[in-house]
């Protein structure tokens, strides 16, 4: 399983408080600095990593929570 930069940004950034929710706009300012991108943009790459990880043998990370963002894990 290779990650793009982004993913591998989104992955670090979420990982350091996993149960933390993170909007989209948050995410897009952490992982993708500087750039013209949408939010919307944030869904699809955490979309791509959803699927890399559930590969790898992670299902349903990371998390969707709805109207708000993203979360690693709902487990403390």
């Amino acid at each position: 399983m290779a990650l793009t930069l982004t993913e591998f940004r989104l992955l670090t950034h979420m990982a350091r408080t996993p149960t933390r929710v993170f909007s989209r706009s948050e995410l897009l300012d952490a992982c993708l600095p500087g750039s013209d991108a949408l939010d919307r943009t944030v869904g699809s790459h955490v979309s791509k990593l959803r699927r890399k990880l559930e590969q790898a043998g992670a299902p349903d990370m990371p998390e969707g929570v709805r109207g708000v963002g993203y979360r690693l894990s709902s487990r403390t």
